[in-house]
């Protein structure tokens, strides 16, 4: 996803709105639920910015979805009178679904929602300046 991301951002995008489905841990979060991703945990042990020799690698993720982006979702959610739940996402790198074991770990660290991509694509973007927010309908 970086030389997409870096596409994006050489064309003058300042925004990125990422979608995925996930699978949800979270009771009261059903499937063709909609979530918004207030946050993220990378458990993985994967960072797509190891071996980057620059500083700028050292990526602040404090806000890295932006909060003004998310305002303006709900909003728009609101008026078109669909559900928007906020979420915290949890990345496991797959591609094999995770293990009961796994969706236990997720719950109890406080994640709402699984899945295997995103993460590295909101690291590689905030990387790059862009304003990240990120919907997620979940399947399971």
């Amino acid at each position: 996803m970086a030389s997409a991301m870096e596409t994006i951002a050489l064309l003058g995008a300042w925004t990125v709105l990422l979608t995925s489905t996930a699978g949800s841990v979270r009771p009261g979060l059903y499937p063709r639920n909609i979530a918004m991703i207030a946050d993220h945990m990378n458990i993985s042990g994967i960072n797509p910015l190891v071996g980057k020799a620059a500083d700028s690698r050292f990526v602040n993720l404090v806000d890295a979805y932006d909060s003004r982006l998310r305002h303006r979702l709900k909003k728009a959610s609101a008026g078109a009178w669909v559900s928007l739940q906020e979420a915290i996402y949890t990345w496991f790198p797959g591609p094999s679904f995770e293990a009961p074991a796994e969706i236990k770990l997720a719950r109890q660290l406080g994640a709402d929602v699984v899945e295997m991509s995103t993460v590295p694509e909101v690291i590689i973007a905030r990387l790059l300046g862009l304003r990240v927010a990120a919907l997620s309908i979940h399947q399971f």
